[in-house]
């Protein structure tokens, strides 16, 4: 009971606080919707490019091309790890 009643009046005293001060008050609460509203939409972003597998058949078959000028790479250098650019 002992434990309820400190409760309470922290909960009233957070609720006078809040009230004596409205611009600080509403400067938390905008920065807590921000922060929310953020943290949801980089993870729905990263979910859908990152964790979830494409959507179509065979996915893992999926390859990149590109093209190189002759002579591009002469120096050993290679753009990706294992291509054969000699």
């Amino acid at each position: 009971m002992q434990l309820m009643l400190s409760l309470i009046g922290d909960l009233r005293f957070a609720a006078r606080a809040l009230l004596h001060k409205p611009g600080i008050t509403a400067l938390a609460v905008v920065t807590l919707a921000l922060g929310t509203g953020l943290t949801a939409a980089i993870f729905a972003v990263v979910d859908g490019v990152l964790l979830t597998p494409p959507s179509y058949p065979q996915a893992e078959r999926i390859v990149h091309l590109s093209a190189i000028k002759q002579g591009q790479f002469d120096d050993g250098r290679c753009p990706v790890a294992g291509c054969f650019c000699r």
